[in-house]
């Protein structure tokens, strides 16, 4: 027969290429097979292939060499047809177009130029008639590829986008674009002007160039300024010199170039908050992160094993008064020196820095963080402008200038008046009174004074402690407290001894103190002498214009005395 029926795969004949399914193939290095005829064999009147099988080239994945000749196929191993081309065209043709049962061999058995096939069958009950015209394909000399060169190196596409490194302020002038036509063949020049092609680049000034790719190889991008890291554009359209076409549905060629600048030395380094923020809480730790730049600005290359010599870290207000950032270690301890730079990591050309605090009062300001690295890179610090408010409430602390000693000394068993005034700040200090809604009370032992909100202009809001109630003489623990969970302020109230009569002892000689009365008698009167002692609390004797008026009582009667 002239050729056999596959059910899946269509109508084969002696000089086709079949794909082998590498399971039900003769052997699992042979991929394809060239069929040599088809043949009827009369003992079992069933229809044969007859075929060479080739194998895969260790040179190239499209290039075969043959191992087997005059072998019987199962049809069974049959995955597809496939068209093999002679080795020489394989130098010619675009390979990154091809499909993926296009391969190559050395065999005399291929073609040698591009061919179309087609296979007319007319069929009817009886008989299956067949005809195969096949012939050469002419290139049409039009471009259909394009390529990208920088200088002699071609650019590789990555999803229609190439890479391009650059020196900040360098200037490209290599970028040329190379035409040929679906062979991989340089273009022809065309009457027609079907050779010409519309350039366009993002950067050009001059806006679109012509490129007559049949009289010319390359075409010569405009030069690109690298000035920062961007993204450009080469689109490429056929048929510039046709006028019948509209160049919006000629589009050929579509290149996305992505300029990236080469860092240089490490000279800068950059800081920002996390998600941007532009607002730091006085006493509050927080979190900075950085980037060390060349002094153009870019991303320097990752430093291998960056070893942090110094530290330089201030807030500096917008009134020009410098605050140094405190550091923290995880015991909340302030940390300087070597000791601090456990606070900073370096992992490329990322900077973080953990455990930040700025101890101040509400100001506007920049931070400045300034590295030096490995002995040799000073990196001076970027400015990151920021707002410090105030802190959350932390802490009940003694009003400035109000007090000289947070001790206080009161004279004992007195109701004592005072003006003592108390605030509500945050962990540095900073005044938060005004906002503070809650009460603050005076717990000494078991007795407990409110403390009232009072507010001065010069000193601003306070709680003032106005009275200490009665006190024996002595050292007494006390706090102001809140009912709210607040760092309670802690101080002692020492109670001193006053140069009063506390207690009065009298004592009167043996020989007068026993009297007795006769029987029937109304009364009896007696003299007798007794020493009265005046006890004081502080143990010292009575000023004479401090003596007491005393009196002394017998039962219901007063007793006559001097003294």
């Amino acid at each position: 027969p002239v050729g056999v029926f596959h059910k899946e795969h269509g109508f084969f004949q002696a000089g086709d290429c079949v794909m082998l399914d590498t399971e039900d193939g003769p052997a699992d290095d042979c991929r394809f097979a060239w069929i040599k005829s088809v043949q009827n064999f009369h003992e079992s009147s069933e229809t044969g292939i007859i075929v060479d099988y080739f194998s895969q080239s260790g040179d190239h994945p499209r290039l075969f060499f043959q191992t087997q000749t005059s072998q019987i196929l199962n049809p069974i191993a049959i995955c597809g047809r496939c068209l093999v081309f002679h080795d020489s065209l394989r130098h010619s043709l675009d390979l990154d177009v091809l499909a993926d049962n296009v391969f190559f061999c050395e065999s005399e058995l291929f073609p040698k130029c591009l061919q179309a096939t087609l296979d007319l069958i007319y069929e009817n009950e009886t008989t299956v008639l067949h005809q195969r015209l096949t012939r050469s394909m002419k290139a049409s000399g039009t471009p259909r590829r394009m390529k990208l060169f920088r200088s002699d190196l071609q650019l590789a596409l990555n999803r229609g986008t190439a890479l391009i490194n650059a020196e900040h302020n360098e200037t490209i002038s290599d970028l040329r674009l190379v035409a040929t036509d679906e062979t991989n063949q340089p273009c022809q020049p065309r009457e027609d002007g079907a050779s010409d092609l519309q350039v366009e680049c993002s950067w050009a000034d001059k806006g679109p160039s012509v490129f007559a790719a049949g009289e010319r190889d390359a075409f010569q991008l405009p030069p690109l300024h690298v000035r920062s890291i961007s993204k450009q554009r080469i689109s490429v359209f056929a048929g510039a010199g046709s006028k019948k076409k509209r160049l919006q549905e000629t589009r050929l060629f579509d290149y996305e170039l992505e300029v990236m600048v080469m860092p240089g030395n490490p000279e800068r380094l950059k800081i920002c908050l996390p998600g941007n923020q532009e607002v730091v809480k006085a006493g509050a730790v927080f979190t900075l992160e950085g980037v060390i730049l060349d002094k153009n600005g870019y991303a320097i290359l990752p430093i291998s094993n960056p070893s942090l010599e110094n530290i330089s870290f201030t807030f500096t207000c917008d009134d020009g008064h410098r605050v140094p950032v405190l550091l923290y270690d995880n015991n909340s301890t302030a940390v300087e020196g070597r000791a601090a730079a456990g606070n900073i990591t370096i992992k490329g050309s990322r900077v973080t820095v953990r455990n930040a605090c700025i101890a101040y009062h509400p100001s506007k300001g920049s931070l400045e963080l300034g590295l030096k690295l490995n002995k040799c890179y000073d990196l001076k610090p970027v400015k990151l402008d920021v707002e410090l408010v105030v802190g959350d409430p932390y802490q009940i602390r003694i009003q400035p200038d109000c007090h000289d000693s947070a001790d206080l000394s009161v004279p004992s068993m007195a109701d004592y008046e005072c003006d003592i005034r108390f605030m509500v700040a945050d962990s540095v200090g900073n005044n938060l009174s005004a906002e503070w809604d809650h009460e603050l009370a005076l717990q000494v032992h078991k007795s407990s004074t409110k403390l009232e909100k009072v507010y001065d202009p010069s000193r601003g809001d306070a709680f003032r402690l106005s009275y200490i109630p009665p006190l024996p003489a002595g050292a007494h623990p006390a706090k102001i407290t809140s009912l709210k969970r607040l760092q309670m302020f802690n101080f002692m109230i020492n109670a001193t001894p006053r140069n009063s009569v506390t207690w009065i002892a009298m004592t009167v000689e043996d020989w007068q103190k026993h009297y007795e009365c006769k029987e029937g008698s109304a009364c009896v009167g007696a003299e007798f002498k007794a020493k009265i002692q005046l006890h004081t609390e502080d143990g010292k004797e009575l000023p004479d214009t401090h003596m007491p008026n005393l009196r002394l009582w017998c039962k219901q009667c007063q007793v006559t005395m001097s003294y």
